[in-house]
């Protein structure tokens, strides 16, 4: 990430954090943490104001759209708690040289930083929390296709929690990192007219770029993951070669090709695409 950011201009981030609240300089701009996708900094003003600035880890300007739009569909139309975007830039041609999001800081702690203390009436309170939240993320939405939502360019005059102001686009999926640091699997593909076309396109490229930037160059090598060495488990039955993996992979094929999808989940919805506790943040003066 240090190298990522050897072309960050920090006082042009400041400012546009400045700007996009309308105050003065920040008291401070830090490392806050990082993940696969993303590099987050905090940005403290006076008075314990506090915004994120998410840098992506790889270009890919219609990924950073589709996750602003996605942001404020999920903020107005399903009224879920997540940040309000303040500014944010797709491309390397700006002050700050590189692509930003700026948005505000949820209050509350990380779920994962919590978690280990909590007791079980808690932790129950917390999941059934949780659970409604993404309830409302499943039920059927207003779109005919499935792939990533975009901002509508054709109706810039709606309302944010207008769901016309939202479009479906091409699936935009994250990059992935091989054993040598290079990125892989970035794709985008058209919207798609059923799950199971989505399913069997997903299933395409996965497999394609294990073939590509996994083989281990025989059968019977052991199955790795890039960084480090792991053995896949399916039901207790440890798959430890390569002729292992690609059994599990065509009998996946054939799951996709036959399961029988009934017409009332057969529809589009939101998903959140990361269940990790650290993206959960917890209150506890209001327990939510």
């Amino acid at each position: 990430w240090k190298q990522r950011l050897s072309n960050l201009n920090v006082k042009a981030l400041a400012y546009a954090c400045s700007a996009s609240i309308n105050e003065g300089p920040p008291l401070n701009v830090t490392f806050y943490r990082n993940g696969a996708s993303n590099i987050v900094l905090l940005v403290t003003f006076p008075k314990d104001v506090q915004l994120i600035v998410r840098i992506p880890v790889f270009d890919s300007p219609d990924a950073m759209r589709s996750t602003v739009a996605t942001m404020a569909y999920a903020r107005y139309v399903l009224k879920i708690a997540c940040p309000f975007v303040l500014a944010w830039n797709d491309s390397h041609e700006n002050s700050v040289g590189l692509p930003y999001i700026i948005m505000e800081k949820i209050q509350g702690e990380p779920l994962d930083m919590l978690w280990e203390n909590m007791d079980l009436s808690k932790r129950l309170f917390t999941q059934y929390s949780v659970a409604k939240l993404h309830s409302r993320m499943f039920h059927k939405q207003d779109f005919r296709t499935f792939g990533s939502l975009f901002f509508n360019e054709e109706r810039p005059d709606l309302p944010l929690d207008d769901t016309l102001c939202y479009v479906v686009g091409p699936l935009v999926k994250n990059k992935h990192i091989d054993e040598d640091g290079k990125p892989y699997m970035e794709w985008n593909g058209s919207p798609f007219n059923s799950i199971r076309d989505f399913w069997q396109q997903n299933y395409t490229l996965d497999y394609g770029a294990m073939r590509e930037h996994l083989y281990p160059g025989s059968e019977e090598a052991e199955v790795r993951d890039g960084n480090e060495d792991f053995q896949l488990e399916l039901n207790d039955c440890s798959i430890s070669t390569w002729q292992d993996a690609e059994r599990a992979a065509e009998d996946l094929k054939v799951l996709i090709g036959g399961t029988f999808i009934p017409s009332c989940l057969d529809h589009a919805c939101l998903v959140h695409a990361d269940f990790a506790f650290c993206n959960i943040l917890f209150r506890y003066n209001t327990h939510k």
